[in-house]
């Protein structure tokens, strides 16, 4: 991924669930890509294995707590990272569900609310808020 733009990052730079890069980013290179990697996930992108690419997005939002990448993130970042959450969860429910992945968006939209400053406002599904 070093050698690529944004725009070029695709299926092959991302590897799939079992062998990934992304896990291996530094804080900086993980900030920088994420605008990528959620387009991905928002269009239905694939990883490597042309497998939908919205689990590893789900993944790469929920690292292991000692990784500290998710310090570095503004508040109007995390804000629109929880926003991709909320739509995948309104919006992508159906490939949610052929993904097994339920539980993983759940997790992801858990803790991006405790990091985004309006995550509190905890949005109900379909956005009936």
């Amino acid at each position: 991924m070093r050698s690529c733009s944004l725009s070029e990052i695709g299926p092959q730079h991302v590897g799939n669930p079992g062998w990934s890069p992304i896990p291996f980013l530094t804080e900086y290179a993980y900030g920088y890509v994420m605008p990528r990697l959620l387009e991905m996930a928002l269009s239905n992108g694939t990883n490597s294995d042309s497998d939908p690419f919205l689990f590893q997005y789900l993944l790469a939002l929920t690292p292991a707590p000692e990784h500290k990448r998710l310090d570095y993130f503004t508040s109007e970042q995390a804000n629109v990272i929880l926003e991709s959450l909320y739509y995948i969860r309104d919006r992508m429910g159906p490939l949610v569900e052929r993904e097994c992945c339920e539980s993983d968006l759940s997790e992801a939209i858990a803790l991006w609310q405790t990091i985004a400053p309006n995550g509190s406002l905890n949005r109900t599904p379909n956005g009936a808020d």
